[in-house]
């Protein structure tokens, strides 16, 4: 049985920007709260675990706030090439 065909289209194009963008935001209040933690620990085990979970929680924000850009950007003009391609690049996992 082959996968259904992707097709990215405006709508759902601002449906997974917002959906990046929720997401962005909750990784980013995990490292606020993962930040909050590290201020005054002392136990150099705790520090190095919280800081690659905090590193961590930050490429996942980062990464959500680009998708939701370059998905938004896409959704806002659908007939801009450049648009096109790289909400596709950020889409391929989907397909």
């Amino acid at each position: 049985m082959s996968k259904p065909k992707f097709r990215l289209t405006p709508k759902l194009a601002a449906q997974l920007a917002a959906e990046c963008a929720e997401d962005a935001a909750k990784y980013e209040a995990h490292a606020a709260k993962l930040a909050g933690l590290l201020e005054g620990e002392t136990d150099p085990d705790v520090i190095s675990r919280h800081t690659w979970w905090l590193e961590d929680a930050r490429r996942q924000a980062a990464q959500g706030r680009r998708a939701a850009t370059v998905l938004g950007n896409y959704a806002a003009n659908p007939t801009n090439l450049r648009y096109c391609q790289d909400a596709l690049a950020q889409t391929a996992h989907l397909r």
